[in-house]
């Protein structure tokens, strides 16, 4: 309870009206066998005395302090026994119900001295070292990204920059300029960040993952050489080349009598893309011969290819430069209207799974699309560390690939990590450090 609240009566403790409003419908049982602790950051009861242990805890994660654990005397991380386990919900601060009479395990932690990792036990020999991740954005992929991560139980903290109001319920925001590299360094710095992921591909391309790992921080991301896959349209076909991928025909023009020449070349539908980053917005599929003169002209550098029919496809391949593993695949919708109508936008919606896409998918896409361009990637001294967003057609001629990004896919990302079962921040800490082969199957 707040120290400023006001005493309770003998008439309160025996109706026990003062409850936490989301405790009111627990068990007896739970509620009798614990200490409930505020949104107030409280000290612990003095007794058990907790030896080399942080007592500074963060009452927001609803830890039970009720002399549930002992801890050996020469090794705080070593747990002797277990007496009660509570869970907690880390959205609303609540504990949740635990059947205290079957002393079923469920979880328990304590802040380690140095203030940055926790030790989640879930038996006497199950020890865990949880690790603080931060986020970077402040969109419907970083909702999806910080919803995901907060599912994960080794998660202790989660912080994003900057955020939304609706990441603000699940994590702790930061507003910040995520462009600015040295603010978002100095932030993982001071707040112990383990792993940095980052949501948007803009700060990406302008080097964040190079600034965190010159400081030692670990980051989910490419270099700013490899985030060239997405930054320019250019750079991501030689690769797909050199790598044999299979991908449109294409002229890289920048004048407009190779503009003219390309579109003819072609024929309609005309497909149009910006060299560079334009938000999802640089690319135009027309039947308009001067349409596409007009966008062609708005960009320095653009990649004039063939139209590739069939549907579309969202596959993402988690790499740590060596290692790939493919998820599962999703259909997004970027026209701005009904019928596959108007103008393509960032993403106007996405459906997973695909019931009627072939078996085989993952396992062609990863063979002749994400491991030849990893491969070529790391040939080339600039090895791909993230995820590798595949843009596929699914042709009269075979798969073929639209683009590469270099990040999670907004929207396809809100519909792919919910299906996820596995551990993401295991995952993404394991591309991060180059361990992802160590993995067991997603």
């Amino acid at each position: 309870r707040p120290r400023n609240a006001s005493p309770l009566r003998a008439s309160d403790r025996r109706r026990n009206t003062h409850k936490p409003p989301h405790l009111t419908n627990l068990p007896l049982h739970l509620l009798i066998n614990c200490t409930f602790l505020s949104n107030h950051r409280l000290q612990p009861p003095p007794k058990p005395q907790l030896p080399a242990i942080n007592r500074q805890i963060d009452m927001r994660r609803a830890l039970v302090a009720h002399a549930l654990l002992h801890l050996g005397q020469d090794r705080p991380v070593l747990l002797k026994r277990v007496l009660h386990i509570f869970g907690h919900h880390r959205a609303q601060g609540g504990i949740i119900g635990a059947d205290i009479a079957q002393l079923k395990p469920i979880v328990a932690r304590l802040t380690l001295g140095d203030g940055r990792h926790e030790i989640q036990a879930v038996h006497d020999k199950h020890i865990i070292v949880q690790r603080p991740i931060n986020t970077t954005g402040s969109g419907g992929r970083e909702h999806a990204l910080a919803a995901a991560l907060n599912r994960d139980t080794t998660l202790e903290e989660l912080h994003v920059a900057p955020g939304n109001p609706g990441i603000a319920e699940i994590a702790l925001c930061h507003a910040i300029d995520t462009t600015d590299n040295n603010v978002v360094v100095e932030l993982a710095k001071k707040l112990n960040i383990d792993l940095v992921v980052v949501g948007p591909e803009k700060p990406l391309v302008n080097g964040l993952a190079d600034a965190l790992n010159k400081a030692n921080i670990a980051c989910f991301g490419p270099s700013k050489a490899a985030a060239q896959i997405e930054g320019s349209k250019d750079f991501a076909k030689q690769v797909m080349r050199d790598a044999g991928v299979p991908t449109a025909k294409s002229f890289t023009c920048n004048n407009q009598k190779e503009i003219e020449k390309a579109l003819d070349t072609f024929g309609a539908p005309y497909v149009v893309k910006h060299d560079g980053l334009a938000a999802g917005k640089g690319v135009v599929v027309t039947e308009d011969r001067d349409l596409a003169i007009e966008h062609a002209l708005q960009s320095p550098q653009v990649v004039i290819e063939e139209f590739l029919d069939g549907p579309e496809v969202s596959l993402f391949g988690i790499s740590d430069g060596t290692t790939v593993i493919a998820m599962q695949p999703a259909q997004d919708f970027k026209r701005a209207f009904d019928g596959d109508l108007g103008p393509n936008t960032g993403g106007m919606g996405a459906y997973s799974p695909l019931p009627w896409a072939p078996d085989e998918i993952m396992e062609e896409t990863l063979d002749k699309v994400l491991n030849p361009t990893i491969q070529e990637m790391a040939a080339r001294g600039t090895p791909f560390v993230g995820l590798l967003y595949a843009g596929l057609a699914l042709t009269s001629r075979g798969t073929k690939v639209i683009e590469f990004n270099a990040r999670f896919g907004d929207p396809e990302t809100q519909v792919v990590l919910a299906r996820l079962n596995s551990s993401l921040s295991e995952l993404l800490l394991a591309a991060a450090t180059g361990k992802l082969s160590s993995l067991p199957e997603l």
